[in-house]
Parts: C-alpha cells; structure tokens; sequence
C-alpha cells in the first residue's frame, strides 16, 4: 500500500507519503521539490501495519492534507540522491529500496564485504548518480542503466569490461591463470567488475526504485562470479553471507 499526500497553504508547501511493506511503514516527507525525510516504524504484524496507516492517514487529512494527484507520475520518476557530505543513508534512498533491501549491511560503506564497502563499489553508486542526473529520469532510462557498468568500467576508467557470462568454476579458474587481460591481476579484475555490476543494479533501486532486468540478470551473475573467485582466492563467512542475501534480495525484488 502507497498513499501520498500534500499540504499547501501560504506558510506551506509539503508533502507526507506512507507505503507499507509487510509489518514495516515509511513514512517519507518533507518540503515539494526537496528530498525530504524518511522514518521507518515495525509492528507486530502486517495488519497492524496496516491498521496504525490507516490511522495516521486519517490523521493528516483531518489536518488538511489532501491526495496528491500526480503522485503516480512523479514517484515513478523521482530520483533519491546521497549528500556528499553525508555518504550512504536510508533517508536518502527511495522507499522501494529502504523497504526491501532491509539490512544495515547495504548501508555501509566501511566494510569490505558489504555490496558499496569497497572503493570501486562506493564510486560506482557516486558515477550513476551522476549519469541519471545527466540522463534525466524519465521513461527509458531505466533500460539505459543496463549499460552502465560497461561504459563505466571501460570509457571511463580504460579497463576491460568482463560481464560473468559463465560462473563455473572450471572457467572462471582458467581465466583467473590465464594470461594477463588488464593492468591488474585477472583476479582483481574479475571481482573489479563483478563489484561494479552489484553495486549498479543496487545503486539503480536505491536512486530510482526499479531494476533493468537486463542489469538484475547480470549482478546475479556476478554475485554467483564472485562466489567463485572468493573460493578460489580466500572467503569471509560474513562476506559469503552478504553475497548470499544480496542475491535472494534481487530475486525477490
């Protein structure tokens, strides 16, 4: 459930949207045209959920808030940005991905294991920002952001681009030791643009809350990649756990 609402008078110029996923809402509001706050709350069930919406919904409109018309077009096309100078946030990323993508882990750019924890990752989410700021977010793009990665990896930082079109084992140990294909190690570089394709298949949800399916099917390939190359070169537990959540969590999206 989704309900948006605004709030105009000669004071004020607001809006106050609420979606529900499960026993968790949203609440996402602030001033028309900014980015705005976001609060989560968990009940016991859905259907307190539900319950506890329908509730404080009654609230705003007894207030004088009313149904935002053009809710469907512009939340459709509404993009959430990081501050600079705040780094990854919750509030800062769009409510289809706060509600699904639920772990801390995706919020944390200081471990290693987490999708956005290394630097290539971190910038990769920086880059797209940029690149759908630059595109414009409107119908089409969203399919556009499939080439991201490629043009990212390859025009502007000149590296080989590598999508994990095969993830046996066999395969991806004869690339591994195979002969050197960038300036750094085989290795290296697999797991360079497997990170880069995680990170841009996350980062699209997180700015516009839908996924390329082209893009869903390439980072979990390179989820089942890096599964690979982290056996063969030294694993976490934590990080095969993260990998593994990661991809059930783009399944279900």
């Amino acid at each position: 459930m989704q309900r948006a609402f605004i709030f105009q008078s000669e004071r004020s110029n607001k809006f106050w949207r609420i979606s529900c996923n499960g026993p968790v809402y949203t609440v996402h509001f602030g001033r028309i045209n900014t980015n705005g706050r976001m609060l989560d709350k968990r009940f016991r069930s859905e259907e307190e959920c539900l319950r506890q919406a329908e509730r404080i919904i009654a609230q705003k409109l007894k207030k004088g808030y009313w149904v935002d018309p053009s809710f469907e077009t512009v939340e459709r096309y509404q993009c959430y940005y990081d501050d600079s100078s705040e780094g990854l946030q919750h509030r800062t990323s769009h409510p289809r991905f706060t509600g699904h993508f639920a772990e801390l882990f995706y919020y944390n750019s200081g471990d290693e294991d987490t999708p956005f924890g290394k630097k290539e990752s971190l910038a990769a989410l920086r880059a797209l920002e940029m690149y759908i700021q630059q595109q414009g977010a409107e119908a089409g793009i969203a399919e556009l952001v499939a080439s991201f990665p490629h043009l990212l990896i390859e025009r502007d930082w000149d590296m080989l681009y590598v999508p994990a079109h095969r993830t046996d084992e066999a395969f991806v140990k004869k690339l591994m030791e195979g002969p050197k294909l960038d300036r750094m190690s085989n290795a290296e570089l697999l797991l360079l643009n497997d990170r880069v394709i995680v990170a841009a298949a996350l980062g699209q949800i997180k700015i516009m809350g839908e996924l390329s399916l082209v893009l869903r099917t390439e980072a979990l390939r390179s989820l089942e990649r890096m599964n690979v190359l982290k056996r063969l070169t030294g694993d976490t537990e934590r990080g095969r756990c993260i990998r593994e959540r990661t991809a059930k969590d783009l399944v279900s999206f």
